[in-house]
C-alpha cells in the first residue's frame, strides 16, 4: 500500500480580448529578416494623443508549443513523476497477474461470444508474452522502489517536530490554553500523522529488505501502516474540500465583479464617457478573467485530488475492514488504479503548465 502526501503548486493561466479598440495590423516586409511588426492605428486628434495602448498591444507573447512527449519526459525526470507512473504500472502488474492466476490455460476464441473475442484475444496474447513468475518479481520490484523513494524521511519529521514543541514552549512556557491551541489544530494533527506513518512505512520497508525478521512484529506494523494511512487520508480529504468550498466563495465574488464591470463597460458607450476610463475599464475586466481563469484551474486540480483520495480511502479500507472477503478479487488494485489515474492526470496538467511558462 501506498500515499503520496506531495502537493504541486497551482498555475495560473492568463487570457483576455479587447474587442472596443481597433485590431493590429501586422507589417510583413519580404526584406526584412526579423520578425514581424504589430502596429497600431490611432488617429492624432487632442483627446487621443496622450491615451496609453492597451498593453496587450504593446507586446505579443507566444507560449512555447509543448507536445504530450515533453511532457511526459518532464513526468519522468522527476522523482514523483516516478512515483506516480510506478504505482500505475504496479497496479496493472497486479491485475494482470490475478488474470493469470484465475486461469491457467489458453481460451478459444469460438468458446465465447463474439463480444467478448478482444478480450479473449488480448488475455492470451499477454499470458503469452507475461509468466506469472516474472509478473510476481516486477510487482514485488515496483513495489520496493516506491517504498525506497519514500523511505528516510522520517528522522528529518520528527526532529522538526520537535522544534516546533520547543519553539513552543520557549513562546508560552506551561500555559494550557496556548498548548491546546498549538496541540489540537490541523497542521499539528497532519504532522503527527505523517510522523505515525512514516515510522511504520519504513518498518514495513525494512520488512522487505529482509533486515528485520521478527514474523510476529510483521503484522503489527502492517496494520499500523493501514490505519495511519487511514488518518492521512481523511485529513487530506478534509483539507481539499475546504479549499474548494473556499475557492467556489471566491469564484462567485469575481464573477460578480465580472458582471458589476460588464455593466460600467456598456455604460461606456455613452458621448460624455472618454476612451481614458474604456482603456481602464478593460484592463480592470482583464484581471478579474485573469483570477478567475486561475481559480477554475486551481479547483479542477482540487477535484482530482479528492477524486484521488476517495479512490485511496476505498482501496486502503478494504485492507483495514477486511472488506476484501465481501469484494470481487482485485479490488484493492482495481481501485489503486484509478487512484493513480488522476493523480497522473493532475500532475499531467501541473507539468505542462510548469513547461509553458518556462
Amino acid at each position: 500500500m501506498s500515499t503520496e502526501t506531495e502537493s504541486n503548486p497551482f498555475d495560473n493561466e492568463h487570457s483576455s480580448t479587447v474587442d472596443s479598440i481597433k485590431k493590429p495590423i501586422l507589417l510583413d516586409d519580404s526584406t526584412h529578416n526579423g520578425p514581424r511588426e504589430t502596429t497600431t492605428l490611432v488617429s492624432k486628434t487632442p483627446s487621443t494623443d496622450n491615451i496609453p495602448i492597451h498593453k496587450h498591444l504593446q507586446e505579443t507573447t507566444f507560449k512555447p508549443l509543448i507536445q504530450n512527449l515533453d511532457v511526459l519526459k518532464y513526468i519522468i525526470s522527476t522523482m514523483a513523476g516516478k512515483d506516480k507512473l510506478a504505482k500505475v504500472t504496479k497496479c496493472i502488474i497486479d491485475l494482470i497477474r490475478l488474470r493469470l492466476l484465475s486461469s491457467t490455460t489458453t481460451v478459444s476464441s469460438k468458446q465465447v461470444m463474439v463480444l467478448l473475442r478482444p478480450l479473449v484475444y488480448l488475455t492470451n496474447f499477454i499470458r503469452s508474452i507475461i509468466t506469472l513468475s516474472s509478473a510476481n518479481w516486477v510487482s514485488q520490484q515496483l513495489s520496493i522502489f516506491r517504498y525506497a523513494l519514500r523511505f528516510g524521511g522520517t528522522p528529518f519529521r520528527i526532529i522538526d517536530f520537535m522544534r516546533k514543541i520547543s519553539h513552543q514552549y520557549n513562546k508560552s512556557g506551561l500555559d494550557l490554553n496556548q498548548w491546546n491551541q498549538f496541540l489540537i489544530n490541523e497542521a499539528t494533527i497532519q504532522d503527527g500523522v505523517d510522523i505515525y506513518y512514516g515510522i511504520f512505512d519504513e518498518l514495513d520497508m525494512l520488512y522487505k529488505l529482509k533486515l528485520i525478521s521478527n514474523k510476529k512484529l510483521h503484522p503489527v506494523v502492517v496494520k499500523h501502516e493501514a490505519i495511519s494511512w487511514e488518518f492521512d487520508i481523511l485529513l487530506g480529504l478534509k483539507k481539499n474540500y475546504k479549499l474548494l468550498q473556499v475557492n467556489k466563495q471566491k469564484q462567485v465574488e469575481l464573477n460578480v465583479k465580472l458582471q458589476t464591470h460588464n455593466l460600467l463597460t456598456s455604460s461606456t458607450g455613452d458621448k460624455n464617457s472618454s476612451l481614458t476610463q474604456e482603456f481602464a475599464l478593460f484592463e480592470k475586466a482583464d484581471s478579474i478573467k485573469s483570477k478567475l481563469q486561475e481559480l477554475q484551474n486551481d479547483s479542477k486540480l482540487i477535484k482530482l485530488d479528492l477524486g484521488r483520495l476517495f479512490m485511496d480511502l476505498m482501496a486502503n479500507s478494504t485492507d483495514l475492514f477486511h472488506w476484501d472477503q465481501y469484494l470481487p478479487k482485485g479490488s484493492y488494485a482495481a481501485l489503486s488504479l484509478v487512484s493513480g489515474s488522476f493523480n497522473i492526470y493532475k500532475y499531467w496538467c501541473v507539468s505542462r503548465k510548469q513547461l509553458e511558462n518556462k
